[in-house]
């Protein structure tokens, strides 16, 4: 046991001096020459470590999220996005406005919103019921599928000025 002992030494001895001999703060390196390969010449190549503070953070970042871009179909007429138009029509009244904001993806409507303008009282009740109902009517159907609106919810004329404000939003949308 004795005999064996001795080797053990040795082998934790040449460890040792392996380890210590790969902590040493002299520079020995220098760059390599173009063309040079740095294997072929007895030349130590330094060792970088990342720093002990990055814990369990990976050293660069991981690039942000590709944001997708809408897909635009060869046939698509319209560009997609969200766009915005008053229509006008006349009621009994006298003349009145209301706003439009449609959301077109691939010449479809996805998203109708209508924002009441009228300023006789009878005209605003009747906006209002038209808004409430217009997206069970036209959200699913093609842009150029709609072509007049009868009554929606009770308002007759609405769709009038709607009609207008859709006419604007094609002509913006057009590609």
């Amino acid at each position: 046991m004795k005999k064996k002992t001795p080797i053990l030494v040795s082998v934790v001895a040449a460890g040792s001096m392996l380890i210590s001999g790969c902590s040493s703060t002299e520079n020995t390196s220098r760059p390599a020459e173009p063309g040079g390969d740095l294997s072929s010449k007895n030349e130590a190549v330094p060792v970088v470590s990342p720093p002990d503070s990055l814990g369990d953070k990976p050293a660069i970042p991981p690039p942000p999220p590709v944001k997708e871009l809408p897909t635009v179909k060869a046939s698509q007429k319209y560009k997609n996005g969200t766009y915005f138009a008053q229509g006008s029509y006349t009621s009994p009244a006298g003349n009145e406005t209301l706003s439009a904001e449609v959301v077109i993806e691939n010449d479809v409507i996805t998203g109708i919103s209508i924002t009441p303008e009228a300023t006789n009282e009878t005209s605003i009740k009747m906006q209002n019921f038209f808004a409430q109902d217009i997206s069970s009517v036209l959200v699913g159907k093609k842009i150029d599928d709609i072509k007049n609106i009868a009554a929606v919810n009770g308002s007759s004329l609405s769709g009038k000025g709607f009609m207008n404000a859709l006419a604007q939003i094609k002509s913006d949308a057009e590609k």
